[in-house]
């Protein structure tokens, strides 16, 4: 009978133990998102994407990534693509391709501090 008190008493004593450990976790940083939406070229391997900030924009407008000479900026490929966002400051989060008329479309979903 004193072994199973014991026991008893052992076991409730490491559940109090353990509960008292656990704690929310409460991150308070505030993250700024992005979607990279990448096509590749009909004739072409170069992927070149469009960057959704959630910014309202007209529908006649290209928003495709451009250089400070208004070119369009073509890259190898989607893991360049996180490279580049990656050296801008910007964390991968997610990504997903979307198959559209036999060619893929690529969401990939970034954050910011």
């Amino acid at each position: 009978m004193k072994k199973q008190i014991l026991a008893i008493s052992v076991i409730c004593f490491m559940l109090i133990g353990v509960c008292s450990n656990v704690t929310a976790q409460s991150d308070t940083t505030n993250y700024k998102y992005c979607e990279v939406v990448g096509t590749q070229g009909l004739f072409t391997r170069k992927v070149s994407i469009v960057i959704d900030y959630g910014e309202e924009t007209s529908f006649w407008a290209d928003r495709r990534l451009k250089d400070q000479s208004g070119n369009v900026i073509k890259f190898n490929s989607m893991i360049d693509v996180v490279n580049y966002m990656s050296s801008n400051g910007w964390e991968w989060d997610k990504a997903f391709p979307v198959s559209t008329n036999n060619s893929l479309v690529y969401h990939f979903y970034f954050k910011k501090k």
